[in-house]
């Protein structure tokens, strides 16, 4: 997040300015078969797959069409972070 004060006829204004990302989730139906991993997390494009999310921001339906795969539908958000854990052997993402 980048902040700045912005001082309009002798009154602070706070302005918080966030960067955010397009992160999709989607299931990966390569589980249980071929993949321990039931998410596809992508985050601007870049894949991480995951067991278990957390998503602390808002949330909505999209959906792509994806050459050779067909439509694809996901919940997107806008996040500022992605935090990833692992506990268990389970890998854990956090979408803040």
């Amino acid at each position: 997040m980048i902040g700045f004060i912005l001082i309009i006829n002798g009154s602070l204004i706070n302005l918080d300015i966030q960067n955010n990302m397009k992160v999709d989730i989607r299931f990966n139906t390569n589980f249980p078969s071929k993949s321990n991993y039931e998410w596809r997390l992508l985050e601007e494009g870049k894949e991480t797959l995951v067991n278990v999310i957390k998503c602390n921001v808002p949330t909505y339906t999209t959906s792509t069409f994806i050459e050779g795969h067909g439509m694809k539908w996901h919940m997107s958000s806008d996040a500022t972070e992605v935090k990833y854990s692992e506990v268990g052997g389970k890998k854990y993402a956090e979408i803040l």
